[in-house]
């Protein structure tokens, strides 16, 4: 089994100093380990080692969660950059459906949001960002996920404003740099 750290910090030493030596002049015996571990640990503010123990993983998990997500999404864009060409165009619509998912959300990115668009307006938009040549493809796959909403006879388009999951944000946050570098 890996040994397990737990980090240590107490806001005042001399008070850490004073508190273990009077514990250990209360104790008729030598304490234990787990002893001391308890008496640093309620000196840091914790009922005992275990409670301090506990907010560590608790910390450390959420930490490993966040780094996993941010690798995921390095990932992801980097995936992505073997479907663009040099102007950061969509080249070809994979097959795998978790790809497309991905190049969906990258030409999300690119839309400029509370706009209105016909279909008309909203097929050259898409053009600009791909060269496979199916805007009507990536009309509906929008719809279907949820990231633009259009009238009931298909003519009033407009970008929604969903919660971007994590693999993806990286990816959005590229397009949108791309979108502000060819406006400038």
């Amino acid at each position: 089994m890996p040994k397990e750290f737990v980090p240590f910090a107490c806001p005042d030493i001399s008070r850490l100093a004073k508190s273990i030596k009077k514990q250990l002049d209360k104790s008729e015996k030598k304490p234990s380990h787990v002893e001391i571990l308890n008496i640093l640990a309620r000196e840091s503010g914790y009922k005992n080692f275990q409670q301090m123990r506990a907010s560590v993983e608790v910390t450390t998990k959420a930490k490993d969660q966040s780094f996993k997500e941010n690798t995921i999404g390095a990932q992801n864009l980097q995936k992505l950059k073997r479907y663009l060409d040099e102007k950061a165009r969509v080249k070809t619509l994979p097959s795998k459906q978790s790809l497309q998912i991905m190049i969906v959300w990258y030409i999300w990115g690119h839309i400029a949001a509370q706009i209105s668009f016909t279909e008309i307006e909203l097929n050259h938009l898409l053009n600009r960002y791909h060269t496979f040549g199916d805007a009507a493809l990536l009309r509906r796959y929008m719809f279907e996920l949820g990231l633009v909403s259009r009238s009931s006879n298909c003519q009033d388009y407009r970008k929604l404003s969903p919660i971007i999951p994590n693999e993806y944000l990286e990816i959005v946050e590229f397009a949108q740099k791309i979108s502000k570098s060819a406006k400038s």
